[in-house]
Protein backbone atom coordinates (compact mmCIF):
# COMPACT_ATOMS: atom_id res chain seq x y z
CA UNK A 1 0.00 0.00 0.00
CA UNK A 2 0.98 3.29 -0.31
CA UNK A 3 1.61 6.15 2.12
CA UNK A 4 -1.89 8.08 0.98
CA UNK A 5 -4.06 5.42 0.70
CA UNK A 6 -3.75 5.43 -3.22
CA UNK A 7 -4.64 2.64 -5.53
CA UNK A 8 -5.39 2.64 -9.81
CA UNK A 9 -8.48 1.39 -10.88
CA UNK A 10 -7.99 -1.58 -13.52
CA UNK A 11 -11.20 -1.78 -15.49
CA UNK A 12 -11.13 -5.82 -16.41
CA UNK A 13 -13.42 -7.96 -19.39
CA UNK A 14 -13.14 -9.63 -22.47
CA UNK A 15 -13.46 -8.13 -26.31
CA UNK A 16 -16.26 -5.99 -27.10
CA UNK A 17 -17.58 -5.57 -23.12
CA UNK A 18 -17.13 -1.99 -23.68
CA UNK A 19 -14.10 -1.40 -21.31
CA UNK A 20 -12.38 1.39 -23.84
CA UNK A 21 -15.60 3.39 -24.01
CA UNK A 22 -16.00 3.26 -20.26
CA UNK A 23 -12.53 4.18 -19.60
CA UNK A 24 -13.46 7.31 -21.42
CA UNK A 25 -16.47 8.19 -19.72
CA UNK A 26 -14.55 7.53 -16.98
CA UNK A 27 -11.72 10.27 -17.57
CA UNK A 28 -14.66 12.71 -18.37
CA UNK A 29 -16.86 12.23 -14.97
CA UNK A 30 -13.11 12.61 -13.11
CA UNK A 31 -12.43 15.81 -15.08
CA UNK A 32 -15.64 17.07 -14.53
CA UNK A 33 -15.78 16.61 -11.03
CA UNK A 34 -12.24 18.37 -10.59
CA UNK A 35 -10.41 15.32 -10.15
CA UNK A 36 -6.33 16.59 -10.01
CA UNK A 37 -4.63 14.77 -13.01
CA UNK A 38 -1.21 14.80 -11.30
CA UNK A 39 -2.16 12.71 -8.74
CA UNK A 40 -3.37 9.88 -11.29
CA UNK A 41 0.08 10.23 -12.93
CA UNK A 42 2.01 7.96 -11.27
CA UNK A 43 -0.66 5.04 -11.58
CA UNK A 44 2.08 2.41 -12.00
CA UNK A 45 3.05 2.73 -8.41
CA UNK A 46 -0.24 2.00 -6.47
CA UNK A 47 -2.10 -0.80 -5.68
CA UNK A 48 -4.40 -2.25 -8.35
CA UNK A 49 -8.01 -2.55 -7.54
CA UNK A 50 -9.89 -4.75 -10.61
CA UNK A 51 -13.62 -3.93 -11.88
CA UNK A 52 -14.68 -6.90 -14.15
CA UNK A 53 -16.89 -5.58 -17.22
CA UNK A 54 -19.47 -8.38 -18.48
CA UNK A 55 -21.91 -8.45 -21.46
CA UNK A 56 -23.98 -11.37 -23.72
CA UNK A 57 -22.88 -12.72 -26.59
CA UNK A 58 -25.39 -11.20 -28.36
CA UNK A 59 -24.17 -7.59 -27.04
CA UNK A 60 -20.53 -8.69 -27.52
CA UNK A 61 -20.73 -9.74 -30.88
CA UNK A 62 -22.52 -6.11 -31.73
CA UNK A 63 -19.71 -4.17 -30.23
CA UNK A 64 -17.66 -6.52 -32.22
CA UNK A 65 -19.34 -5.68 -35.45
CA UNK A 66 -19.32 -2.30 -35.13
CA UNK A 67 -15.79 -1.99 -34.37
CA UNK A 68 -14.53 -3.60 -37.47
CA UNK A 69 -15.60 -3.09 -41.07
CA UNK A 70 -16.49 -5.23 -44.00
CA UNK A 71 -12.39 -5.62 -44.79
CA UNK A 72 -11.75 -6.57 -40.80
CA UNK A 73 -13.48 -9.63 -41.36
CA UNK A 74 -10.59 -11.87 -40.01
CA UNK A 75 -10.05 -9.34 -36.29
CA UNK A 76 -14.28 -9.68 -35.94
CA UNK A 77 -13.65 -13.52 -36.27
CA UNK A 78 -10.80 -13.72 -34.05
CA UNK A 79 -12.34 -11.78 -31.43
CA UNK A 80 -16.02 -13.23 -31.63
CA UNK A 81 -14.60 -16.78 -31.64
CA UNK A 82 -12.56 -16.00 -28.64
CA UNK A 83 -14.97 -13.77 -26.17
CA UNK A 84 -16.81 -16.48 -24.61
CA UNK A 85 -13.55 -18.51 -23.62
CA UNK A 86 -12.04 -15.40 -22.72
CA UNK A 87 -14.76 -14.18 -20.36
CA UNK A 88 -14.67 -17.88 -18.89
CA UNK A 89 -11.33 -17.80 -18.00
CA UNK A 90 -11.60 -14.09 -16.47
CA UNK A 91 -14.66 -15.41 -13.97
CA UNK A 92 -12.44 -18.53 -12.97
CA UNK A 93 -9.34 -16.36 -11.99
CA UNK A 94 -12.22 -14.15 -9.82
CA UNK A 95 -9.32 -11.64 -9.76
CA UNK A 96 -11.98 -8.51 -9.47
CA UNK A 97 -13.50 -6.59 -6.48
CA UNK A 98 -16.53 -5.75 -8.39
CA UNK A 99 -18.57 -7.07 -11.34
CA UNK A 100 -20.54 -4.88 -13.71
CA UNK A 101 -22.69 -6.24 -16.19
CA UNK A 102 -22.70 -3.55 -19.58
CA UNK A 103 -25.52 -4.87 -21.47
CA UNK A 104 -28.34 -2.21 -19.91
CA UNK A 105 -26.31 0.08 -19.64
CA UNK A 106 -25.10 3.10 -21.74
CA UNK A 107 -21.30 3.53 -21.79
CA UNK A 108 -21.53 6.57 -19.53
CA UNK A 109 -23.93 4.61 -17.05
CA UNK A 110 -20.85 2.43 -16.99
CA UNK A 111 -18.26 4.70 -16.21
CA UNK A 112 -20.28 5.65 -13.29
CA UNK A 113 -21.05 2.75 -12.39
CA UNK A 114 -17.03 1.84 -12.09
CA UNK A 115 -16.43 5.34 -9.97
CA UNK A 116 -19.76 4.64 -8.14
CA UNK A 117 -17.95 1.47 -6.35
CA UNK A 118 -14.69 3.50 -5.68
CA UNK A 119 -16.71 6.05 -3.97
CA UNK A 120 -15.80 8.69 -6.74
CA UNK A 121 -18.54 11.63 -7.10
CA UNK A 122 -20.22 11.45 -10.96
CA UNK A 123 -22.01 14.91 -10.96
CA UNK A 124 -19.55 17.90 -11.68
CA UNK A 125 -18.70 19.97 -9.01
CA UNK A 126 -19.14 23.35 -10.87
CA UNK A 127 -22.40 22.61 -13.28
CA UNK A 128 -21.88 26.06 -14.89
CA UNK A 129 -18.52 24.89 -15.99
CA UNK A 130 -20.88 22.29 -18.62
CA UNK A 131 -23.32 25.44 -19.56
Amino acid sequence: MTGNGGYAIFLNGSYGVGKFTALEHIGDLLAAAGANRDRYGDALGLPVRSVRLVASRRVTEAQLRGRYSASQTARYDWHAARHHELSERLARADLDEAIIDTDSRRPIDVAAAVLDHFGYPTEPRDRTASA
